[in-house]
């Protein structure tokens, strides 16, 4: 069986504008060849950045993270539900945290700075 995962808008966002956790994460992940399944919310926001109309490199990026997706996953109430209290938590906490849902891990991490 593969390793599946979900990763937050925060993170690809993270991973785009260079943070070496995402950055080092993702590249992990993609390495280790796991199965990026993607809730339609994440492409959802993926696509709405603003600047997606008027700079083709951020369009190419985010369409590049959504390519990579091997599912794209509807969201259902208690899929909802159940987002929201890993939300909640991982701001508690503020570590990593790792979390299987359904065998699929959520990855949900606060970044350091690309500048440190």
């Amino acid at each position: 069986m593969s390793n599946k995962v979900i990763i937050d808008t925060n993170i690809w966002a993270a991973h785009e504008m260079g943070y070496p956790d995402a950055v080092e994460y993702i590249n992990q992940l993609i390495n280790d060849e796991v199965e990026f399944l993607m809730p339609v919310i994440v492409e959802l926001e993926l696509l709405s950045h603003f600047e997606i109309e008027i700079n083709e490199e951020i369009k190419k990026g985010r369409e590049g993270y959504i390519a990579l997706a091997d599912e794209i996953i509807d969201i259902t109430r208690n899929i909802g539900q159940l987002a929201g209290e890993i939300r909640r938590k991982a701001r508690l906490d503020r570590g990593i945290i790792l979390i299987h849902v359904e065998n699929s891990p959520i990855f949900c991490s606060p970044c350091t700075s690309p500048n440190s």
